[in-house]
């Protein structure tokens, strides 16, 4: 076996501690390459999957969220909806008691105005019949002095026809019977002197003594033939004479006679209807007053009559319009309350749908961060595992680069040692 030279043995050491130092350099950078290589995809792979759990999480958390929201949503809507339901209702509610007090009111008012309406009118008929009464007495009374005064008239007209105008009746002033009614002892008056008038109309002797003297001288005429007859027979003139101073004589005093009775029917029948104008004088004042007195105490019990329907109409006007207040104010305040009730009702209601809802979404992100923990929990422990594996084949690789290394060094060491001793 050729020996070969010291110097050629210690450069082919050299040159073999060369060639294994740039194997160790190159696998040492193939080494730290593979190394950061495997580290940047565990941990990219880490970060993908982080990210993947991530948006998960996300989508889930999203969806949770747009649940919840959409469930708040319609809530929100639906409380809206009933709510505006509700306040229609109680508008409509409240409407229809405000029209139904309205109604009602205006009925009462022209109800109200009616009779009001229907009591002025009774008030005024009143009035008018009581002025119409009052006129009727004054008119009566005036119409039956006035009858008695043209009777009266009659009466001297009657008295110049029978030229007996000296008669002139005193009346007496005796007590007025009647006076409770003073209308009806004035018609009486009235009628009195009518009968009186007529019995005077009646009277033929006042007449008659007028044509007494047509009726004497016939009668004159008659005795004074008989007195001839008997003075033819007897022959003698005295019964001719004394015929004439007889009749002259018998018609004197039965002129005078029936004159005074006839005076006396007269003036009898002149003192009743002088007696019935001053009665009725009296009468007049009496019956005016009393008609005034009547005409004021009707109109007095008119007015209070009025007065009195006035207060009950009103007082019925103002019952209705309190009554129909009334039920308006509890139909308000129960719609109101019946509002108040359904809108507690519905906020009750939106409340537990929102609180289950809320409760849900909480429910679902405990689940999404409990998922999304375990995926980064299992990722965090297979990176930690790659990462382990990965440090472990580099401390391995390391470990084989350095054996190989010590190996190359202790031959060329040896070479050295070998060549040296």
């Amino acid at each position: 076996m050729t020996t070969l030279p010291l110097s050629e043995r210690q450069r082919a050491a050299l040159r073999e501690l060369v060639q294994a130092a740039a194997v160790r350099a190159q696998a040492e950078a193939e080494t730290e390459t593979g190394f950061h290589a495997r580290n940047e995809a565990a941990e990219q792979q880490h970060q993908e999957t982080q990210k993947k759990v991530q948006a998960l999480f996300e989508a889930a958390r999203y969806a949770a969220e747009r649940q919840v929201q959409e469930a708040r949503q319609r809530g929100n809507e639906q409380f809206d909806q009933d709510q505006i339901l509700f306040t229609q209702e109680m508008s409509v509610a409240q409407a229809k008691a405000r029209h139904q007090y309205t109604v009602a009111k205006e009925k009462a008012e022209s109800e109200f105005k009616e009779a009001r309406w229907t009591i002025t009118t009774i008030y005024d008929a009143d009035k008018k019949v009581a002025k119409e009464q009052r006129a009727k007495t004054e008119s009566r009374a005036e119409a039956a002095v006035t009858r008695i005064v043209h009777h009266r008239q009659e009466a001297f007209k009657l008295l110049e026809l029978w030229q007996l105008t000296d008669l002139a009746p005193v009346p007496l002033d005796l007590p007025v019977e009647g006076e409770e009614a003073p209308i009806n002892a004035l018609q009486q008056c009235t009628v009195s002197a009518a009968g009186k008038l007529a019995e005077m109309k009646k009277l033929r002797l006042p007449g008659l003594l007028k044509k007494f003297v047509f009726l004497w001288v016939p009668l004159w005429l008659i005795i004074k033939e008989q007195a001839f007859l008997l003075e033819a027979l007897q022959q003698s003139g005295i019964w001719a004479r004394g015929a004439t101073v007889l009749a002259l004589l018998g018609g004197l005093g039965l002129y005078s006679w029936l004159s005074q009775k006839s005076r006396h029917q007269v003036r009898d029948l002149l003192q009743g209807i002088y007696q019935a104008h001053n009665d009725a004088d009296r009468l007049k004042p009496l019956c005016l007053a009393r008609a005034k007195a009547a005409y004021k105490t009707q109109r007095q019990e008119s007015k209070k009559k009025n007065q009195e329907a006035l207060r009950q109409a009103i007082h019925l006007c103002r019952k209705i319009l309190r009554t129909s207040l009334d039920m308006r104010e509890k139909a308000l305040q129960a719609a109101q309350e019946n509002y108040t009730n359904q809108l507690e009702t519905i906020t009750h209601r939106r409340r537990v749908d929102l609180e289950e809802a809320e409760a849900t979404r909480q429910r679902q992100l405990a689940d999404c961060h409990a998922v999304r923990d375990a995926e980064l929990q299992l990722a965090g422990q297979t990176f930690a595992r790659l990462r382990d594996d990965n440090n472990r084949r580099h401390a391995q690789a390391w470990a084989r680069l350095a054996g190989a290394w010590k190996l190359s060094m202790d031959k060329f060491l040896a070479v050295v040692r070998d060549i040296d001793g």
